[in-house]
C-alpha cells in the first residue's frame, strides 16, 4: 500500500499527485473538526498553486512559509512545491530580527504568514519586514488564502513543476539555539527517501494515526517521518495547533492515535497531566503504539516513564535538519532504547568518530560525530563562514556533538563539543554530569553548564528541579559519594520549580546562564552579611574564602571543604585567598588534616600564635 521512494526518480509533484492516485478517498488530514481526503488535500493543493500564480509567485521563487500547525501550512507547502517555488519553512515562533536576516539571505520573492500568534497581531512586524526587502513582490497572510474562493482555480498542465529529483524541494532553518538560524537547502528525492525511511523505522502503515504534536515547520516534524512519512506510507495525520498537554491528551484520546513524536519535556508534562486529570493511565493511551523521543537528550527516567506510563514502545531519534537519523526500532528491547540512539537509518551514509585533528577513534571510543549521504547537507545557504567551518573538505557534515559508535553502529550520544566546560584544564561534558545529578535523592531534573570565570576559564553551575527538600550541601556529598571525580563536581548549584524552554521545548540554556551569572555575582555580595552570625572572627573570615571559592553560602563550623564540593584545584584557590587574608603559610597538608572549618580555623589560630 505504501509509496515506493527513488532516490533518482523522486519529486514532491509526481508524489502528491501519486498520493492523489492511490490513496483518494482515504482520510489524510484531521484538523480541528476539519478532515480531508487525500484527493481533497491534493485538489485544494493544486488549486491553491494556481492562486499563488495569479498573486505573482514564479517557480524558482524563495517564498517565506511562517505558518502554524494546521491544514492550511500543508496546503501551502503542497502548493508551493507543484508551482516550483522554493518554500523557505521557519518556525513559528521566529520574530521580526530572524525574519528580516532570512528574507535578505534568501532574497524572498514572497512572503506567507500568518496574522496573529499566541494572540498578538503580527500585521505591522509582517509589513514592516516587506518595506526593508522590496524583494518581497507577494504579501499573503493566512486569513485571506482561507476566505480566497480558490474552487474556481484550476492548476494547467503546462503550470505544473517537473523538478530534477536533485534540485532544492525546500530550505529549513537549522535548530541552533544561538543567533538568527542557518538556512538548509533539502533536495527533492533525498528528503521524501528520507522521511520514507524514518517511517520505516516507526513501523508506520495505512492504519496509522499520526500526531503532529509539536511545530510543523520544524524539519524533525516534516519527515522524521513527520506528516510526509505519515502520507507515503498512506496513514492520517492530525494536527495539534497548542501543543498543550491537555490538547495532545484529548486528541490522543479523541482520535485514537497511535504514533507521534514528542521532546521529552513535552512527554513528561503530558505523563503528569494524566495522572492529575485521569483515573486510568492505560484507558487514556490505550490506543498509542508508539512515541519517539528527540529534539533533545533523553533521560532514563523519561524513557521508562513513556514505557510504563504510556503503555507503548519509546522510540529515542536522533536526527537533525542537516539531514542524518538516527533511531532505535520498535523491535529494540527496552534496555538497547535506554542505552543508544540507535542506528543510522540511511544504508548510503557514511559515518566517523574522530578527534580533534579529524583522525578516526577507535572503534567504541568518544569523539565528533561527523557523516555524509544523500540526505546530508553539503553546505548551508549563501553562508561562507559556516561552510568553512561545519564541513570538512572531504564533504563530511561535522554535528558537533560527542558520540561513540558500540559495535560500529549503535550510537551514543553525552553531548555538544561546545557545551565541554574547561574548569582549570579539567573537562567536564553536561549531559554525563547532569545524569549524575539526576541520579541525586530529591532530584527530579537538572542542567548543567559553564560560566566564564577569570581564574578557572569556567565555573561548573547547575540548576536542580528538586522533587523534594534537598540542598546543594546534600546533592555535592552525594556526588562524591557515588565515586564523581572531585573535579566534576558543580561550583554552583541552584534551584528552580521549572526550566526555560526555547520554542521547541528544550531547555533554554541561554536564559539559564545569564539568571547563573546573576545569582553568583549576588551571592558573591552577600557572602559578608551571610557569616555575621559567626562570632569567632577567624572562623568568620574563613568562612568567606570558602564560600568565595566554593560559591556557596551553605557553610556550617562541621562543614568539610570536599564534601562541599572542593577539589584540587579548588583548594589551592582557597589556600591563596586564606594565605593573603590571615598573612599566613598553610598547604595542602593542612587542609586535609583538618577535618573541618572549626578545625581548620584552629589551625589558622596556632600559625597566628606562632607569628606572633
Amino acid at each position: 500500500m505504501k509509496i515506493e521512494i527513488d532516490l533518482k526518480e523522486s519529486t514532491y509533484p509526481r508524489i502528491i499527485a501519486e498520493m492523489k492516485r492511490r490513496f483518494a478517498d482515504k482520510t489524510a488530514v484531521i484538523d480541528h473538526g476539519t478532515k480531508l481526503s487525500y484527493f481533497e488535500l491534493c485538489e485544494q493543493s493544486e488549486r491553491l498553486g494556481a492562486y499563488f500564480l495569479e498573486k505573482g509567485i514564479r517557480p524558482k521563487d524563495k517564498v517565506i512559509l511562517h505558518l502554524g500547525n494546521t491544514h492550511l501550512f500543508i496546503k501551502c507547502l503542497f502548493a508551493l512545491e507543484l508551482i516550483g517555488a522554493v518554500p523557505v519553512i521557519v518556525f513559528s515562533s521566529c520574530r521580526e530580527l530572524e525574519i528580516s536576516s532570512i528574507a535578505g539571505t534568501t532574497e524572498a520573492a514572497a512572503y506567507i504568514s500568518f496574522r496573529s500568534f499566541k494572540g498578538q497581531d503580527r500585521t505591522e512586524s509582517v509589513l514592516s519586514i516587506r518595506k526593508k526587502y522590496p524583494t518581497i513582490r507577494t504579501l499573503l497572510f493566512d486569513d485571506e488564502i482561507v476566505s480566497a474562493h480558490i474552487s474556481g482555480y484550476a492548476l494547467d498542465n503546462a503550470d505544473r513543476a517537473d523538478p530534477s529529483p536533485d534540485d532544492i524541494a525546500y530550505i529549513v532553518l537549522s535548530g541552533g539555539s544561538t543567533g538568527v538560524p542557518k538556512l538548509i537547502p533539502k533536495k527533492q528525492s533525498a528528503t521524501l527517501w528520507s522521511a520514507e525511511k524514518c517511517a520505516e523505522s516507526c513501523g508506520l502503515n495505512e492504519t496509522t494515526r499520526y500526531l503532529t504534536a509539536m511545530p510543523c515547520s520544524h524539519y524533525f516534524h516534516i519527515c522524521g517521518p513527520g506528516f510526509m512519512g505519515t502520507f507515503i506510507r498512506g496513514g492520517t495525520d492530525i494536527m495539534c495547533f497548542s501543543s498543550l498537554p491537555s490538547e495532545i491528551i484529548e486528541l490522543i484520546q479523541q482520535e485514537r492515535i497511535t504514533e507521534t513524536a514528542l521532546v521529552p519535556s513535552v512527554a513528561s508534562e503530558c505523563i503528569a497531566y494524566a495522572e492529575k486529570h485521569c483515573d486510568d493511565l492505560s484507558e487514556v493511551f490505550r490506543s498509542l503504539r508508539l512515541v519517539q523521543l528527540g529534539g533533545s537528550m533523553c533521560t532514563a527516567d523519561i524513557i521508562n516513564a513513556v514505557a510504563a506510563k504510556m503503555h507503548c514502545i519509546p522510540q529515542q531519534i536522533y536526527g537533525m535538519g542537516e539531514g542524518l537519523v538516527y533511531a532505535t526500532y520498535p523491535d529494540f528491547p527496552l534496555d538497547m532504547i535506554l542505552k543508544y540512539q540507535g542506528i543510522n537509518t540511511s544504508e548510503y551514509d557514511s559515518v566517523k568518530v574522530v578527534d580533534t585533528d579529524g583522525n578516526e577513534v577507535p572503534t567504541g571510543e568518544f569523539g565528533e560525530l561527523i557523516a555524509k549521504g544523500p540526505n546530508i547537507a553539503t553546505e548551508y545557504y549563501r553562508n561562507d563562514e559556516a561552510n568553512r567551518t561545519k564541513f570538512t573538505k572531504d564533504g563530511y557534515y561535522r554535528t558537533g556533538d560527542r558520540v561513540r559508535l558500540v559495535d560500529g553502529k549503535y550510537l551514543q550520544v553525552v553531548g555538544r563539543i561546545d557545551d565541554m566546560i574547561n574548569r582549570g584544564g579539567e573537562k567536564i561534558f553536561p549531559a554525563e554530569l547532569e545524569m549524575h545529578i539526576r541520579k541525586c535523592t530529591n532530584v527530579r531534573d537538572a542542567a548543567v553548564f559553564g560560566i566564564p570565570d577569570t581564574q578557572m576559564g569556567n565555573l561548573i553551575t547547575a540548576f536542580v528541579i528538586p522533587e523534594d527538600e534537598t540542598s546543594a550541601a546534600e546533592i555535592r556529598k552525594e556526588l562524591l559519594a557515588s565515586g564523581l571525580a572531585s573535579f566534576k563536581i558543580p561550583d554552583a548549584i541552584f534551584f528552580r520549580s521549572e526550566f526555560p524552554l526555547t520554542s521547541v521545548k528544550k531547555i533554554d540554556k541561554n536564559a539559564l546562564k545569564k539568571e547563573a551569572a546573576e545569582l553568583i555575582k549576588q551571592t558573591a555580595e552577600e557572602m559578608i552579611c551571610t557569616f555575621d552570625g559567626i562570632s569567632d572572627p577567624v572562623m568568620k573570615k574563613a568562612a568567606i574564602c570558602w564560600a568565595q571559592t566554593l560559591r556557596t553560602t551553605e557553610i556550617k563550623a562541621d562543614s568539610n571543604f570536599i564534601e562541599l564540593g572542593g577539589n584540587s584545584i579548588s583548594a589551592a584557590e582557597m589556600l591563596q585567598k586564606l594565605n593573603v587574608t590571615f598573612g599566613t603559610d598553610l598547604n595542602m597538608e593542612d587542609l586535609y588534616t583538618a577535618a573541618d572549618l572549626s578545625a581548620l580555623s584552629e589551625i589558622i589560630k596556632e600559625r597566628l600564635s606562632d607569628d606572633k
